[in-house]
């Protein structure tokens, strides 16, 4: 299990070169707009972006008129988001912070856990996690999570390779299904040096989430994908809903 002081291992300038192909400009674009549509965003809408990294989601959000907090654990990603929002003209809060640790943060009309950004740690901090999660928002407020199904991850288990000329990246899966984990090791070779970092990320089940969700103070929770309306076991991706 990775542990969160690697993270910046992991998501660092190689992760931001990639994300071109990661996440690509439509890619992100049909992922705000889903988020704004079950957010239901609008001008002035306050939402809380946990596990903001570079600024991917949370900046597209404030170009819609939201107003957008972004909180990351990674010095460097909220660096490279906070440069962004200056070159764009856009007024993004983005801290340095511990997602258990939300100091000062309340009333928001919704939070986001996207991409990746829910999991890292153990069962007892994702707990914590979701406990300040609902304590920043306001009552009524929603928090919109997505976690993968490592099941069907698990069907496309191959490595990916990326020639970018001057480096060669190769993406390695790393599943846990026993556990409930998804991993995945990168190799970068550059300048004639290879550099190894990982993540391992857990991805609950509707029920193990439901249960979390509950303990954490949330009055309801409801599960969907982002293909329609209900998870199925086939589902490749797990998006929970969860008032408080």
């Amino acid at each position: 299990m990775i542990e969160l002081a690697a993270l910046p291992d992991y998501y660092n300038d190689d992760y931001v070169l990639l994300s071109d192909i990661m996440t690509p400009a439509e890619k992100t674009q049909a992922e705000v707009a889903y988020i704004s549509r079950m957010l239901q965003v609008g001008l002035g809408t306050r939402i809380l972006d946990l596990g903001c990294g570079y600024g991917r989601i949370a900046h597209e959000l404030a170009l819609a008129g939201a107003v957008v907090t972004g909180i990351d654990l990674v010095p460097a990603m909220i660096e490279k988001a906070r440069s962004r929002a200056e070159r764009d003209g856009l007024s993004i809060d983005y801290r340095i912070g511990d997602m258990v640790r939300l100091v000062g943060l309340s009333g928001f009309d919704a939070a986001i856990m996207w991409f990746f950004s829910f999991g890292y740690g153990d069962d007892r901090n994702h707990a914590k996690i979701l406990k300040a999660a609902c304590g920043a928002l306001k009552k009524g407020g929603f928090l919109l999570l997505d976690q993968y199904n490592t099941h069907v991850l698990a069907a496309e288990n191959h490595p990916s390779l990326v020639d970018r000329g001057e480096s060669l990246v190769i993406h390695k899966p790393v599943p846990d299904l026993e556990a409930g984990r998804w991993g995945v090791e990168r190799v970068v070779v550059k300048d004639g040096t290879i550099h190894r970092s990982r993540f391992s990320c857990r991805c609950y089940t509707p029920p193990e989430l439901r249960a979390m969700c509950l303990a954490a103070g949330f009055r309801d929770v409801r599960f969907v994908s982002e293909e329609s309306n209900e998870y199925l076991p086939a589902s490749r991706k797990l998006v929970a809903i969860a008032l408080k």
